[in-house]
């Protein structure tokens, strides 16, 4: 039978192994009054050993909203599924706000004539939407959630081992193709408008046509990877 001292002394070459090692010997329990070392008077092991055992605090909607403002230029650390989903439902829920409200303040928008066979006047309906889209509540919208979804999806990332970087260059590629396609899609009116048709412009409106499907793609692919990456389980260990 073991005595208290000689107990204790094995106690503390626990406490000291766990400091050393940083790990939990398999079968070795810890209970909350064990947090605190009674050998060496320090935390670290007991709260190395909390922080192992006991499960990650439940993240509701209101929290993830919350950090997600909170660490918007916070492109280290990590984030867990449920931080960056409730963000995206978030997101959705405001485009729907702002697109609603932007439809009463420019009414016009929604009301083209799919009739028209005008290009002239195609053009002309075409170039006020765009004007309009940059001076609406959702554009608005847009930039204000921009940089927060940013440092959010490479978070998330990192907290499933993937590598942040690729998030930034997804979003890189969203926001680089849709203005290209917007460049694209100006031109290729420009053509048909001022230039008096597709006679003699053949090869430019088929590259044009091109350049637009490659931006889709790049903007498909963007979005396939960022739901891939941001929807993988944590696969990083707490440091201890």
């Amino acid at each position: 039978r073991m005595s208290l001292s000689a107990t204790r002394l094995v106690e503390g070459d626990i406490c000291r192994t766990l400091n050393l090692a940083g790990k939990v010997p398999v079968g070795f329990a810890v209970s909350d009054e064990e947090k605190v070392c009674h050998h060496c008077q320090s935390t670290s092991a007991g709260s190395a050993i909390m922080e192992t055992v006991s499960p990650a605090a439940k993240v509701t909607f209101v929290d993830a909203v919350v950090a997600g403002f909170r660490k918007a230029v916070t492109f280290g650390g990590t984030a867990s599924r449920p931080e960056f989903w409730y963000w995206i439902l978030f997101s959705v829920l405001i485009r729907l706000v702002t697109t609603t409200a932007d439809a009463f303040v420019y009414p016009e928008d929604i009301n083209l004539d799919p009739n028209t066979i005008d290009l002239d006047s195609i053009a002309s309906e075409l170039a006020t939407a765009v004007q309009h889209s940059f001076a609406s509540v959702t554009f608005a919208a847009e930039i204000i959630l921009l940089v927060p979804t940013i440092s959010l999806t490479m978070r998330r990332f990192r907290d499933a081992s993937w590598k942040p970087w690729l998030a930034g260059l997804c979003y890189l590629g969203i926001y680089a193709s849709l203005a290209g396609s917007l460049v694209i899609a100006s031109s290729m009116l420009s053509i048909l408008t001022i230039a008096g048709g597709v006679t003699g412009q053949e090869t430019t409106i088929v590259g044009g046509f091109l350049a637009l499907v490659f931006a889709v793609l790049v903007q498909f692919a963007s979005v396939i990877i960022i739901v891939i990456g941001a929807s993988q389980p944590t696969k990083r260990t707490s440091a201890i």
